[in-house]
């Protein structure tokens, strides 16, 4: 009997390199916003990031980040009703992520890189996009096959972004200030970038 589920009992692993910090090549340490550290058994969170490829194959983070679920409540909080209401209406109109598990699932397929090669909105090959932001749910010091890991395209982030409210995308430009980069040259390279709380 499986006896796997994606909230309950998800399948676990060592987190993988691609959701490590790119600063030192290491599991992310603590939360962004609140610093707790993150690699308690008890612990759940969230790494987002998002990815530039390059045409010789090369990949850099445009940003990257960990934040313990009881933070990214916390964000969810401050960001208008409406607009998050638009943001999961938007997903699910769009896929279906408890059957996307429930197909991984069936087949016992908890290879990571098939997780992780197409964008779970338009179906594009990772290899076809070249940018993209990528999630994982995380718990200590493994990585949860919950209804993540996954990655969207750009386009699609951009869709999203754009059925956001003026005042919620001030708070997430309040949230980069803030976390991801300060310094007028990140902020540049982080003006088409955003962080979409989905989770």
């Amino acid at each position: 009997m499986n006896l796997l589920s994606p909230f309950f009992n998800p399948k676990r692993i060592s987190i993988p390199k691609i959701f490590h910090s790119t600063i030192d090549n290491k599991p992310f340490e603590e939360c962004i916003m609140c610093k707790k550290g993150l690699h308690s058994s008890e612990t759940h969170y969230f790494i987002e990031k998002a990815v530039r490829k390059y045409p010789n194959g090369h990949t850099d983070a445009i940003f990257e980040y960990a934040i313990c679920m009881e933070c990214s409540l916390e964000v969810r909080d401050t960001l208008s009703k409406d607009s998050m209401q638009r943001i999961d209406e938007f997903f699910s109109n769009k896929l279906d992520l408890m059957s996307r598990w429930n197909n991984f699932n069936e087949d016992e397929n908890f290879k990571f890189n098939d997780w992780i090669s197409n964008c779970i909105v338009t179906g594009k090959s990772v290899d076809e996009l070249e940018e993209y932001q990528i999630y994982a749910h995380c718990e200590g010091q493994y990585m949860l096959f919950s209804l993540m890991p996954y990655i969207i395209s750009s386009e699609v982030i951009e869709d999203a972004y754009a059925l956001l409210s003026e005042q919620t995308k001030d708070e997430l430009d309040d949230f980069m200030d803030k976390y991801l980069g300060p310094d007028p040259e990140i902020k540049k390279l982080l003006k088409d970038h955003k962080p979409v709380f989905i989770f």
